[in-house]
């Protein structure tokens, strides 16, 4: 029944869900396994050819599948070597996207076709956007641990000439075991030139902000960087000097996202757009998670990260910035030059009763020890707060002030104030 269902379908979706479904079966019912096989080798149309070229693999696993790789590329060219017809965006919710340029208002600007399919959301971009994509993570799967096979099979995916294979294939390099074959990540940085393509790579990818999925060798290291610092110049010279706060949503992204896994290096040549992003507060929050990396430059990160600290709202310590990470920062940067900051911070967080930022200014405090001295008479009081997490944390503090050796009783983190989701 299912057999004679293929050629009834008109749409290769339900095309390809058939080939699956009578493998499945073939795998559970092995008596039914020479008929399945034999009627996926007699298959014809393409699409439906490397469904079944798949397929036949599980269904015979002992069998030869030195020539797998080649066939199935064969294939996807041959179904793939027409372009997809690109659709310009009339305004999708992506390109007009301000709500997440914190500290400026922008004009919406609608992008250029950049839609990799016809029914392509870029508000979706979990989603697939190939059928044929399906096919292909089976054989991923399929191959296992054949790391040669696997890599081969992707750099064709990323360099198809159709864009709904590379846009699908970006998410499956995310699932490639250990660190990226050189031909994979040379494959995905060619693509940063069309900017959702750089905006899906690096989301979600090399920027340890979304989890770092890629894994790039240590030898490989400089070459994502240079890349990147490249691709940033283009972008500003496509899109003008602030980028970072462009009103094109997909470019601001990217290029965000680019600076900051420069950030995640220690590069420095992400620190003129984080000082940058600090000192007009757009999209500062971003920027807090990467300038602690950065003590050469404290002298000029102190400044601005105080004038953040200062403009918080002490009813709100919390919104849309949390003061804890401010403090944070200022803590990893290890300037004394800080230390005035944070005591300032302590006084008027004690005298709002904001314990949970009071808590981190003396955590703050402790971690410049014999330093932090001078702040001695601030931090004294304390250890007769109401507070009980407070008293803690400022016997902690002082000891640290007078020995820097003493044990320090770690405290959890409060997800307020350090903050692990952008604010909103």
């Amino acid at each position: 029944m299912l057999a004679e269902r293929l050629p009834a379908e008109d749409g290769i979706v339900e095309r390809l869900l058939v080939v699956r479904t009578l493998t499945r079966l073939a795998v559970r019912l092995p008596e039914a396994g020479t008929t399945v096989a034999t009627w996926l080798d007699e298959l014809i149309d393409a699409p439906v050819r490397l469904s079944a070229l798949t397929h036949r693999a599980l269904i015979n696993p002992d069998q030869d599948t030195a020539d797998l790789v080649p066939r199935a590329i064969a294939l996807l060219r041959d179904i793939t070597g027409i372009p997809t017809a690109e659709k310009s965006c009339d305004g999708c919710r992506r390109c007009m996207a301000t709500l997440h340029v914190r500290g400026r208002t922008v004009v919406p600007a609608v992008r250029p076709a950049h839609l990799a399919a016809d029914h392509f959301d870029p508000d979706h971009p979990w989603e697939e956007h190939s059928p044929l994509s399906s096919v292909l993570r089976t054989l991923h799967t399929t191959l296992g641990d054949r790391i040669a096979d696997r890599t081969t099979l992707l750099v064709a995916q990323l360099t198809s000439q159709d864009a709904a294979t590379r846009y699908d294939a970006i998410a499956m390099t995310k699932d490639f075991p250990g660190p990226l074959p050189r031909p994979v990540l040379t494959s995905l940085l060619d693509l940063l030139p069309d900017d959702w393509a750089a905006a899906r790579t690096i989301q979600g990818g090399f920027s340890q902000w979304f989890g770092g999925r890629l894994q790039v060798a240590p030898e490989d290291t400089k070459l994502l960087l240079d890349t990147l610092d490249d691709y940033m110049a283009t972008l500003h010279a496509a899109h003008g000097p602030d980028v970072w706060a462009t009103g094109n949503a997909v470019v601001r992204e990217a290029y965000q996202e680019a600076v900051m896994t420069l950030a995640d290096h220690r590069d420095p040549r992400a620190l003129p757009d984080l000082i940058r992003s600090l000192e007009t507060r757009v999209d500062d929050w971003r920027v807090l998670y990467g300038v602690g990396g950065y003590p050469q430059a404290s002298d000029r990160l102190v400044p601005v990260l105080a004038d953040g600290l200062r403009s918080i709202d002490p009813a709100r310590p919390n919104a849309p910035i949390p003061a804890g990470l401010y403090l944070s920062c200022l803590a990893e940067l290890k300037d004394p030059i800080a230390i005035p900051v944070i005591t300032g911070t302590l006084t008027w967080a004690g005298r709002h009763q904001s314990w949970g930022v009071v808590t981190r200014a003396l955590d703050a405090l402790a971690s410049f020890g014999l330093d932090a001295q001078p702040a001695h008479a601030f931090v004294r009081p304390l250890t007769n707060a109401p507070d009980e997490a407070v008293r803690a944390a400022a016997r902690a503090t002082l000891n640290a002030l007078s020995d820097p050796h003493a044990p320090r009783t770690p405290r959890p983190k409060s997800g307020n104030a350090y903050g692990k989701e952008p604010p909103h």
